[in-house]
């Protein structure tokens, strides 16, 4: 139906017969504030879509209205199956929100780890110097021990 209104209408003229069944009936003041055209354009639109599509637009009691569903008649199975494709939709959009906060969540989770490690690694050779320090501080001890003892001989 949306490929064979592509084929025959102008743009225009699809955006007319969207408003119409978007908004209901509607004057060519609305019509033709809605499309940006004069309101006597709204008639001549109306009248070129009626000869692409005959019925596709009726005159009823000065305004407009679309007679799209009579033209093409929706079925309830139709109508089902694009609800659940709503509804497909409608839950895919929640699955990319949900991946989207959980990636960024993964990011913070990454930051934090190398931030603990970088700090991390600073405790350890800050370990590693004073290990090293110490070890130099226990040398000089006992060596000092032994110089003293030779020098205070009998």
């Amino acid at each position: 139906m949306k490929g064979r209104l592509e084929e025959k209408l102008s743009p225009q003229e699809r955006s007319l017969v969207q408003l119409l069944e978007r908004k209901g009936p509607q004057g060519s003041e609305q019509a033709g504030l809605f499309l940006g055209v004069k309101p006597k354009s709204v008639s001549v639109l109306v009248s070129t879509a009626n000869k692409a599509l005959p019925g596709l637009i009726e005159n009823v009691q000065g305004r407009y209205v679309s007679r799209l569903a009579k033209l093409f008649p929706v079925n309830e199975e139709l109508k089902a199956e694009a609800k659940e494709v709503e509804s497909l939709r409608t839950q895919l959009a929640d699955r990319m929100r949900e991946i989207v906060d959980l990636k960024n969540t993964i990011q913070a989770i990454n930051a934090d780890y190398a931030k603990l490690n970088r700090d991390f690694q600073l405790l350890i050779k800050e370990r590693d110097d004073l290990a090293k320090r110490l070890k130099d501080a226990e040398s000089k001890r006992i060596e000092e021990p032994k110089r003293i003892g030779f020098t205070e001989g009998p």
